[in-house]
C-alpha cells in the first residue's frame, strides 16, 4: 500500500490534467507518509521488534 496504492490519484490527476488533482494527490501522498511513519510504524516496532540495519 506505501509504496504503489497511492499512485492511483497521481495517476488520475495527470490524465485530466488537473491542477486541483494534483494538488489533493500530493497531500495524500504526504499524509499517508506522517501517518505511517507517526502512528503505524512505532506500533510495528512494538509489536515485532526493531530491527537493526
Amino acid at each position: 500500500m506505501y509504496v504503489y496504492g497511492f499512485f492511483i490519484l497521481w495517476i488520475i490527476a495527470i490524465l485530466f490534467r488537473s491542477k486541483g488533482g494534483l494538488l489533493l494527490a500530493a497531500f495524500n501522498h504526504l499524509y499517508i507518509w506522517v501517518h505511517y511513519y507517526y502512528t503505524e510504524k512505532p506500533d510495528m516496532d512494538y509489536i515485532y521488534g526493531k530491527k537493526d540495519t
